[in-house]
């Protein structure tokens, strides 16, 4: 099916999202001789035009951000390191992975986590298929843990959403018990409740130069361009809870409640 939609497709280019992992849509996209330009800079392919976001950058901008507020505890929820898999891996697996931007999530969290004297080999990492289901199975794992975590680094604001509602069924408030901080900028994100803190990425700007890359560079010239994030603070991060709130959280039944109603 794939195939025969890139042959088939009467376009005079081709925008790609997300080719790693995905070689022979490039070889098809080659085959019809039309521009194309791939949404993504992790492609080990200096012939390949690409547009993309510094990963390493926002992460490392979360990390710095909890570190700030006093956090200590961490739990990673990853968008997928490699196809049809979910559940905690182990941090060496973590090199291996076909999918770059969460390598590179992981490396910027890491990076300044241990500036900040954070053991990061004792960090739980939860893989996610980047959908709610496995999000939620990501939160239950970390509050199944000897020493759950006090903050939670998501790699997408549907994974932070996912995980925010996860946690308040399981009876923690958000930020007061866990931090939560998302990485995307989807406007949903604004709207939620508590509104989610988050790493922005240019969506509107890298849609917009990878159209103007494709419709109007008629010299077909090879361009790799790295557009910054933002980190926008709203109320799913705060400060470390205290000891004594940390007690009574861990002392608190698991008993479920119903989620906190999003605000229009």
């Amino acid at each position: 099916k794939l195939a025969w939609n890139i042959q088939s497709a009467l376009v005079d280019g081709f925008i790609l999202f997300c080719v790693e992992g995905g070689p022979r849509l490039v070889e098809l996209t080659r085959e019809r001789q039309l521009p194309f330009v791939a949404l993504e800079l992790g492609v080990n392919d200096p012939t390949i035009s690409a547009i993309g976001v510094d990963n390493l950058a926002g992460a490392k901008m979360a990390a710095r951000h909890m570190a700030e507020l006093g956090h200590a505890r961490y739990g990673v929820l990853a968008m997928p390191f490699v196809d049809d898999r979910t559940g905690p891996i182990p941090i060496s697996q973590v090199p291996a992975a076909i999918y770059s931007d969460s390598r590179s999530r992981v490396a910027g969290y890491f990076l300044v986590l241990k500036e900040h004297g954070i053991d990061t080999d004792a960090i739980p990492i939860y893989e996610t298929k980047g959908e709610e289901q496995s999000a939620r199975a990501g939160v239950d794992y970390f509050l199944s843990l000897p020493e759950p975590p006090t903050a939670i680094f998501a790699m997408s604001d549907r994974i932070a959403l996912a995980a925010i509602e996860r946690l308040q069924e399981r009876g923690l408030e958000v930020p007061q018990d866990v931090s939560v901080i998302g990485f995307d900028g989807i406007p949903e994100a604004a709207f939620c409740d508590p509104p989610l803190t988050t790493i922005a990425q240019p969506i509107t700007e890298i849609g917009r130069r990878a159209a103007i890359k494709v419709i109007l560079d008629e010299d077909r010239s090879i361009t790799r361009e790295t557009l910054p994030v933002e980190l926008i603070v709203r109320g799913s991060t705060a400060p470390t809870p205290s000891a004594e709130r940390l007690r009574r959280r861990a002392e608190r039944p698991a008993a479920k409640r119903h989620p906190a109603q999003k605000s229009s």
